[in-house]
């Protein structure tokens, strides 16, 4: 079944891999274990890699993991929670293929009810005629000329399968308990999955192996796969599973002194996002509302009293709810909960504080629990420059100096918990290198 010797001459195409694929199955010209290059027209040969007529086909390269995939491929068995998994994706910037509601239309159109039986017959009957990888080949090709992160759910076909793999995408097989995956179907009470638990596992052990090319062999095509995902656990298991393959979602956050031109940037990095269809969220500085909330005033700073520590507090638990609640999306950030750690050093340094305050916020930080939440976080921390330093109102800076004193607060900080960060210029540096983070 190895589908790269029948199109070696454009590997990048999924619908002449398919085409291939069916040629040889139905008899009309197997590919040659030692392939001779016979080019076939310019646009064929455009873009095709360089090959040795004397040496056989090297392997197909399968997705590596560890790289974050543009197109991804689910498969496994009934209720193994492939819908759970494609909803995570789809949260991730995957735009989803579902052949399922594509071949229940196709049913309802001949007059018939969209039963598991019913669209088994008419996918089978589609690969019949037009090959055994032609569902998925058409859905890979369609990714491939529109670009961006696409999901094919469910591929069911070792066919299939090889199609995905061919031109580079990345097959995860989803399996769980038998009586797990039959207790799900019950809940979901759609059409196809009214029956009863002995018609389950019939069904699925018709659907688990089969010699015909054209119908499903669920078990060998999860042998294929190049991710095992085991979802007997929870939502928050399964989805530290699926982080292995597609990646944590991306957290930047931008620190530093007020009056170094985050806000600034953060605007001119969520436009460039925007522009280059990025799938993401944003965290806007949360201190302005909490600021009119409280109604202090630029005298409390000045003082630093109580209620500004409680400011400090309120904020960094306020940063690390909004962290938390991130939700499989990738986020950028207006600062984040160590930042008030910094505020509080700096005003030890400056006399105004205690250092006893500066620990008990330490404590309530719990920094361990911080660590794991910005374990993956990557941490821009902007640079004091001449010209932007001023009083925004209420925490005011009156020198340039006093700028740079913050900042080494935030190294500190930054260095206790044990973070890393990269300096920043508003005024001197690419924020093109902060959206190559979210889209390399």
């Amino acid at each position: 079944r190895d589908c790269t010797q029948a199109c070696f001459l454009a590997p990048a195409c999924a619908m002449e891999v398919a085409q291939a694929m069916a040629a040889r199955n139905a008899g009309e010209g197997a590919a040659p274990s030692t392939p001779k290059c016979q080019p076939r027209s310019d646009q064929a040969l455009k873009g095709a890699r360089s090959l040795t007529p004397e040496r056989p086909s090297p392997p197909r390269k399968r997705s590596r993991l560890g790289v974050a995939p543009s197109l991804v491929g689910l498969t496994g068995t009934i209720g193994a929670g492939k819908g759970a998994c494609a909803e995570y994706l789809v949260g991730r910037g995957f735009e989803h293929h579902q052949l399922r509601e594509e071949l229940a239309d196709l049913v309802r159109k001949r007059g018939l009810e969209a039963t598991r039986a019913n669209m088994l017959e008419v996918a089978n009957e589609l690969r019949r005629k037009h090959g055994p990888a032609a569902l998925v080949a058409r859905l890979c090709e369609e990714a491939q000329r529109r670009g961006g992160r696409h999901l094919i759910d469910s591929v069911r076909t070792p066919g299939e399968a090889e199609v995905l793999q061919a031109v580079g995408g990345t097959l995860l097989s989803i399996d769980a308990p038998k009586k797990i995956r039959y207790d799900r179907i019950c809940r979901r009470r759609s059409l196809t999955d009214n029956l009863s638990f002995d018609q389950f596992c019939k069904d699925e052990e018709r659907e688990m192996r089969s010699d015909d090319p054209c119908k499903p062999s669920l078990r060998e095509v999860m042998g294929m796969a190049d991710a095992q995902i085991k979802n007997g656990g929870g939502l928050h298991d399964l989805h530290a599973q699926l982080e292995e393959v597609v990646g944590r979602p991306e957290l930047v956050c931008i620190v530093g002194p007020h009056g170094t031109g985050k806000t600034v940037l953060l605007t001119k990095v969520a436009k460039a996002l925007r522009a280059n269809a990025v799938i993401f969220d944003l965290c806007e500085e949360l201190a302005r509302g909490l600021l009119a909330e409280m109604g202090l005033r630029q005298q409390d700073f000045i003082e630093f009293n109580n209620r500004v520590v409680d400011f400090q507090f309120r904020l960094m638990d306020g940063y690390e709810r909004a962290h938390a609640a991130q939700k499989g999306r990738a986020l950028l950030s207006d600062r984040c909960a160590f930042d008030q750690l910094a505020y509080l050093d700096w005003q030890v340094g400056r006399g105004r504080l205690g250092r006893e305050v500066l620990e008990v916020a330490w404590q309530r930080a719990d920094v361990l629990r911080l660590r794991e939440l910005y374990a993956s976080a990557h941490f821009v921390l902007m640079t004091p420059e001449e010209g932007l330093c001023g009083n925004d109102g209420t925490r005011m800076l009156s020198s340039l100096q006093e700028q740079w004193d913050l900042h080494a607060a935030f190294v500190r900080v930054w260095e206790r918990a044990g973070l890393t960060f990269e300096r920043f210029s508003a005024l001197h540096s690419d924020p093109s290198e902060i959206v190559r983070i979210f889209s390399p």
